[in-house]
């Protein structure tokens, strides 16, 4: 049977258009408790080709502070990024990681 954490997206239907609109932290846990460690930001990305759907994008390091983010947001492109779907409350999700973001012009 095909594991859910098995499956893929191809990212070409992303188009290489993303929109960065926010960044945020992540903590870590211990014990099932939130500790003050931050362990990765995530990059709150819109997809302009796909009805503005929104996706985080997780990274260990913050591309700019979520203050710098201009109104209207910043246009980026990705390395190494794996798009993960999930389903919760009948939903599907999309969980995303980089290995790089960078600003586009």
């Amino acid at each position: 049977m095909l594991k859910q954490s098995e499956l893929k997206l191809d990212n070409s239907i992303f188009k290489d258009s993303f929109l960065l609109t926010d960044i945020t932290h992540s903590y870590q846990y211990q014990n099932g408790k939130r500790t003050e460690t931050i362990s990765s930001y995530n990059h709150q990305v819109l997809l302009p080709l796909l009805k503005f759907e929104k996706i985080n994008v997780k990274l260990e390091r913050p591309l700019m502070k979520a203050e710098d983010i201009p109104d209207g947001g910043v246009k980026v492109g990705f390395e190494g990024l794996v798009a993960t779907p999930y389903i919760q409350n009948n939903n599907i999700i999309i969980s995303a990681k980089t290995d790089k973001i960078m600003v586009q012009k």
